[in-house]
């Protein structure tokens, strides 16, 4: 009879001397941005390097001298802390210096930041921060521009807002189509047809009383399209009011007044028309203040703007007054494993080139990719992919005589995604990318402060130099 005790330990044998050489052999790959564990035998044994953290090569701003006389310590928001706005314009200005202009005159007339973004900013996440820190300082009452529907019901806490479920949606990431115009935030929203008034296409907006100024609506605008000329008209009811208004027929942007004077709490737009109409949304303002427009798009890399429409974009650029657009992108272009960004940065230069053309004179500020970490074997580390992208968004600043803001340091750098996560306050997801309110919150000072800066340098220049004339 055959002995079989041996086997086993033959086995064991073999097994543990593959796995030895595999040890010394490269067995990590990545599939799909899902990266393997290396086979290693020693693993516990091994004496393991300190990852060192990837520095940046800065890339040097414009100079431009600054205001006489002007200390850091003028500035208010000196103490608080801030990480400075890089501006790379070879104007003699600099390329936000119309937005600070604005901001000064914000008293008078009112003044919007557009804010494009991906799902870093969705459901107004930093964006309502940022907004309610401007508005304390120079005034406002209301969260800007709205899309008439949203992707995300109930997320969004600055504005309450219900639909039907009838209306079609296009976006310029989903289903682009050269006949279509595309709102300001590159999405466009068509009500069923009907001419009955049956069946309605519809949405309804409230206030929010636990948020300062955004309690009420005092301004409310509607944005629309009308190039099939079809018979069309809104049914609005206002604090339980209701009252008809026929839309202006043809293309291009059209714009209604729908309140003004008189606050109100809530706000319903019921559509009818014969036949396919583009709604954009509305917005909700006062006449005088500064106005932060949330205008996310999930799954973006932002190099879906270069196809909004050029006819439509100046016309709000002229009606919400906007003098200035920032730029947040790059979460959905990092991956595992990528390290030569040519191509994105070639596409994205182009886009801000247009963005130029359909938002003329408006200063444009790119912010950074935010920190986003990874699983490894050691637990949860940077990406290092994070700072080298970082400095293609710096360089595409550069060459685009535009203004940069590098997010990822401000928030801490290396490893701050995790301490965020970690923290005892719960301020980002468990995903190592997203931030919660709470922590959008913290992101929102950091940019508002570092704004500020930038807003107090100038506004002294103005003054002193104004002074010394007369």
């Amino acid at each position: 009879m055959r002995n079989h005790i041996r086997e086993p330990f033959y086995i064991v044998l073999v097994v543990a001397i593959l796995l030895s050489i595999l040890s010394f052999v490269p067995t990590s790959f990545t599939i799909l941005g899902v990266t393997t564990r290396p086979i290693s035998m020693f693993a516990d044994v091994e004496v393991k390097e300190k990852p060192k953290p990837v520095k940046l090569i800065a890339v040097k701003p414009i100079e431009k001298p600054a205001p006489v006389d002007f200390k850091d310590k003028d500035s208010l928001c000196y103490k608080k802390g801030y990480w400075p706005i890089e501006e790379y314009s070879v104007a003699k200005q600099d390329n936000l210096a119309v937005f600070y202009q604005a901001l000064m005159n914000a008293k008078k007339k009112k003044v919007h930041l557009a804010y494009f973004g991906d799902s870093m900013i969705e459901g107004d996440i930093v964006t309502q921060d940022l907004r309610a820190m401007l508005q304390k300082r120079f005034g406002g009452r209301g969260v800007g521009f709205v899309p008439i529907i949203n992707f995300v019901p109930g997320f969004r806490q600055s504005i309450h807002q219900s639909f039907s479920d009838n209306w079609t949606p296009y976006t310029v990431i989903a289903n682009w189509q050269s006949s279509i115009p595309y709102g300001l935030n590159g999405e466009v929203f068509v009500p069923a047809i009907n001419t009955n008034g049956t069946n309605s296409s519809w949405a309804s907006f409230q206030g929010v009383p636990q948020m300062a100024g955004l309690d009420s609506f005092h301004v409310v605008k509607l944005y629309y399209s009308n190039p099939t000329n079809a018979d069309a008209n809104v049914s609005i009811r206002k604090d339980g009011v209701t009252s008809t208004i026929p839309l202006t027929k043809g293309g291009g942007l059209k714009i209604l007044t729908l309140n003004t004077g008189k606050p109100v709490r809530s706000i319903q737009m019921a559509f009818t028309a014969s036949d396919r109409l583009y709604v954009f949304g509305a917005s909700f303002e006062d006449s005088t203040g500064v106005y932060v427009d949330d205008l996310d798009m999930r799954g973006s890399s932002g190099q879906q703007l270069s196809v909004l429409d050029s006819s439509i974009m100046p016309q709000f650029q002229n009606d919400l007054n906007i003098k200035c657009a920032v730029l947040q992108y790059g979460i959905n272009v990092v991956h595992t494993g990528t390290n030569d960004y040519s191509y994105y940065s070639k596409g994205f230069v182009n886009t801000i080139k247009s963005l130029k053309t359909k938002l003329p004179g408006c200063g444009i500020l790119i912010n950074s990719v935010s920190d986003r970490a990874a699983k490894k074997i050691d637990g949860y580390q940077t990406m290092p992919e994070i700072p080298k992208f970082v400095e293609v968004q710096q360089n595409m600043a550069r060459q685009t005589n535009t203004a940069f803001w590098n997010l990822f340091q401000a928030m801490g750098a290396d490893s701050s995604m995790i301490n965020m996560v970690n923290s005892s306050q719960s301020l980002a997801n468990k995903d190592y990318t997203h931030f919660k309110p709470a922590g959008g919150t913290y992101i929102a000072g950091y940019f508002y402060y570092s704004m500020l800066y930038a807003y107090e340098k100038y506004e002294w220049g103005q003054i002193h130099n104004k002074n010394a004339k007369s």
